[in-house]
């Protein structure tokens, strides 16, 4: 293999010999063709360069300046130069899979579709002018973003996008795309197609889309959500740290990985039943799947209906959300969160808090019920204000039906939370609390 150099002139090099594996075209204006086969190494260096490479897997810089970049045949890496921005380059690759990368530029605004790479510059940093530098792309279906929050648009093509560097926007549109935020806090939009997206480092939110995709947060606490509800099955993995998957569509394969991970049923068009102890999801009246969609999941929150969540061996962070949920923790130390109908909440084994929210309490007020209260569980009550004097108003250290804020009904213990009495919370089984009872967090 054989190297060809330019001069620092307005140099015209043709390349015949398929031995040639680089050519460096240093300064001035060059033209350059390559006619002969192979991959090439093609670097034009300074000055407004005309680059036409030939059938090969070509890796071709534009250098600074105005250049016209055409890969030809094969699939190639055309790389946005050094200038920080785009200088009104043309970037053309109509064969195969090719790939333009912005790695040393500005932050890029690039839509393939439209076939434009933009970026704003500021004249001085005292300036408030700005001017708006742009590339032309024809065919060019694979971008790099550069070391900054980039904004990245696929076409109806196969895409690959990829962030590089920095907080970016990457949307696939349609076509089969591979979506890569990399390094940062990117937000990632598989749109139409059988897409897969890598979050890479960085918090970072993955929206899947119509199609069956793949969804990997990578290092980071991550946000999944699948949006779309199709008849198609999406996986989504949440990687390394406590990563969050909110799901529309209830037959989507959720593994969290590592760290403690929560899957949500905010979006769901229907009341779901979610058991993390054999990792399955179900409508609300029907039988769960023979298969395991949920893996490494320590946390669960239902819909805005009556759902039924029942916790695993480990400790589980339970939270029914809108509707009169049905809340079992299993085994292990457990927290039960109420939402804004009327709960029943069991902690079952293990030393279980019940945990109710100001926040929740609902306009037309709610009962909850607390199933299997037992030594080592406590009532956790968040911004509410109160302490245990607020319940013992008789200064007895007990709790029970003599106090103001309570009262004895059959064999449970009621509590009034609300100063209209209209959200109260029973006791089954219970006859008195004492201050060790309860977690006031205010």
């Amino acid at each position: 293999m054989t190297t060809r150099f330019g001069t620092s002139y307005a140099d015209h090099i043709s390349i015949f010999d398929p031995s040639v594996s680089q050519i460096y075209g240093f300064g001035g204006d060059d033209i350059i063709n390559v006619y002969a086969p192979g991959a090439k190494i093609i670097d034009a260096g300074s000055g407004h360069d005309r680059i036409s490479a030939g059938n090969g897997d070509d890796v071709l810089h534009g250098g600074s300046g105005n250049d016209t970049i055409s890969g030809g045949f094969g699939n190639d890496v055309i790389n946005g130069g050094t200038d920080p921005a785009p200088v009104d380059d043309v970037y053309a690759a109509p064969r195969d899979s090719d790939t333009v990368s912005y790695a040393y530029g500005y932050a890029m605004t690039v839509d393939l579709a439209a076939g434009t790479a933009t970026t704003r510059l500021q004249a001085k940093p005292e300036s408030a002018n700005w001017t708006v530098e742009s590339d032309t792309l024809i065919e060019i279906e694979n971008v790099t973003g550069s070391l900054y929050a980039d904004r990245l648009v696929g076409d109806n093509a196969v895409n690959v996008l990829r962030g590089n560097f920095g907080d970016d926007s990457l949307f696939g549109r349609g076509g089969d795309d591979d979506l890569f935020g990399d390094i940062g806090d990117d937000v990632i939009y598989g749109d139409s197609g059988n897409d897969e997206l890598q979050g890479g480092d960085g918090r970072d939110s993955l929206h899947d889309g119509t199609g069956r995709d793949l969804l990997d947060g990578g290092n980071g606490d991550d946000l999944l959500y699948t949006d779309a509800v199709d008849f198609s099955v999406d996986r989504l993995h949440g990687g390394d740290g406590n990563d969050n998957a909110f799901l529309r569509d209830i037959a989507d394969v959720f593994d969290g990985g590592s760290g403690i991970d929560s899957v949500g049923f905010n979006q769901a068009a229907h009341a779901v039943r979610v058991d993390l102890s054999v990792g399955k999801v179900a409508v609300l009246g029907e039988i769960l799947p023979a298969a395991q969609t949920l893996f490494n999941v320590e946390r669960a929150a239902g819909s805005e209906f009556g759902d039924i969540l029942k916790g695993s061996a480990g400790n589980n962070l339970l939270s029914g959300g809108g509707g009169s949920d049905v809340l079992y923790g299993g085994a292990g130390g457990d927290l039960l969160t109420d939402g804004t109908g009327n709960d029943h909440l069991y902690g079952e084994a293990g030393s279980d808090h019940f945990q109710f929210l100001k926040a929740s309490m609902s306009d037309h007020g709610q009962h909850d019920v607390i199933g299997d209260f037992s030594a080592g569980d406590r009532v956790r009550l968040v911004d509410f204000g109160f302490d245990f004097a607020d319940f013992d108003s008789n200064g007895d250290g007990l709790v029970t039906g003599a106090d103001a804020a309570a009262d004895r009904v059959g064999n449970s213990l009621v509590l009034t939370l609300s100063d209209a009495a209209d959200w109260t919370v029973e006791l089954i089984g219970v006859s008195q609390l004492r201050e060790g009872d309860f977690l006031f967090m205010n």
